[in-house]
């Protein structure tokens, strides 16, 4: 039985939405036609969740394996007692859908979850210790006894310049930065100024140059 090209690819579709991932977003198109995570929408699915979603404090780029750009437009399950920690493709497109927005879902290659680092818990100062024999003197004079400073052993050192010229010439290479206009720096293909022959153009023409999360951004 042979079947048809749009059947086939919604059953794919279907297959890849009900698999479970570890982060997710809603997702659109930007104005420069870039399919990115919309941080707005989002966070606006957090807010709603009731707790079920914690919005992600990292920053995921192309390298740790984020389908799309936006570093820190992502969320997670909180999970607990009677939840997972995995959010469902079909749960994350429904919710997106509401907002008028796609989704996108990923799993990373490192821990997804925020740190949370130990509270410092300060200790309590105890009393002062003072000394028998100062305490004495406090309440018999009134005031601590001063003590007086320790004379200091060996000649003192007397002003004046130094005697006589300094001694041969200054040792190691001479400071400050060499004279002459130095060599230019060839431009790698996350600066600005591009690789040779420049970048390609987006999907509306516009030029567009890799962002921080290593995914194309537009100028």
């Amino acid at each position: 039985m042979k079947l048809s090209y749009p059947f086939l690819i919604s059953i794919l579709a279907a297959s890849v939405s009900s698999k479970t991932h570890r982060l997710c977003c809603c997702a659109g198109f930007d104005q420069c036609g870039l399919y990115v995570c919309d941080g707005f929408a989002t966070q606006t699915v957090v807010d709603n969740s009731n707790k079920r979603f914690i919005r992600s404090e990292k920053s995921w780029d192309k390298n740790t394996g984020s389908p799309c750009g936006g570093l820190k437009n992502w969320l997670y399950a909180a999970g607990g007692v009677t939840d997972d920690d995995w959010v469902g493709g079909d749960e994350m497109s429904g919710l997106c859908d509401k907002l008028n927005r796609g989704s996108r879902c990923f799993n990373p290659s490192i821990d997804h979850r925020n740190a949370s680092g130990p509270k410092m818990v300060r200790r309590q100062q105890g009393p002062k210790m003072v000394r028998r024999q100062q305490l004495a003197v406090v309440e018999k004079f009134g005031h601590p006894a001063v003590k007086a400073r320790p004379k200091a052993k060996g000649k003192a050192t007397g002003g004046g310049p130094p005697k006589g010229p300094p001694k041969g010439p200054p040792k190691g290479p001479p400071k400050g930065p060499p004279k002459g206009k130095p060599a230019p720096k060839k431009p790698k293909e996350d600066e600005p100024n591009g690789p040779p022959g420049g970048f390609p153009l987006g999907p509306k023409g516009e030029t567009y140059v890799p962002g921080p999360d290593h995914w194309a951004t537009c100028l």
